[in-house]
């Protein structure tokens, strides 16, 4: 990809952000989905639509999105702790709990997998591992 190209991206991505942050889920999905359009492998905008759609109740577009997000940037603590909120929306309580343990091998200090983990535990009435 060009330099241009690249920034193009980068500025779209950027644009995606900011409407996600201020709530304008429709607007930022359709920022992502354009940017998709066009460039279907992007990781970050892959990660922030899998974002967008889990916001918007959409679990299974989150979910696929998330997986090909975490295909894409293999050992992303932030994308993988997506696809387990992604997965624990689906109701996959395993495969949550084992992302988030992935996650919290690669980052041992992302707090958001160890308390997504322990809320996961908690709702399964696991008080005891939900507080180790």
């Amino acid at each position: 990809m060009s330099d241009t190209g690249q920034d193009i991206t980068q500025q779209t991505l950027a644009e995606a952000a900011r409407l996600l942050g201020a709530g304008a889920l429709p607007a930022a999905r359709d920022v992502l989905d354009a940017l998709l359009a066009e460039r279907p492998d992007e990781p970050q905008a892959l990660h922030m639509r899998g974002v967008v759609a889990l916001q918007q109740g959409d679990k299974a577009a989150a979910e696929t999105l998330l997986e090909r997000a975490a295909k894409l940037r293999d050992g992303d603590p932030q994308v993988l702790n997506n696809l387990a909120n992604a997965q624990v929306a689906m109701g996959k309580w395993e495969a949550a709990e084992a992302t988030l343990e992935r996650v919290i091998a690669l980052a041992p200090d992302y707090a958001g997998a160890h308390y997504n983990r322990a809320n996961m535990r908690r709702e399964h009435g696991n008080t005891e591992a939900a507080i180790t």
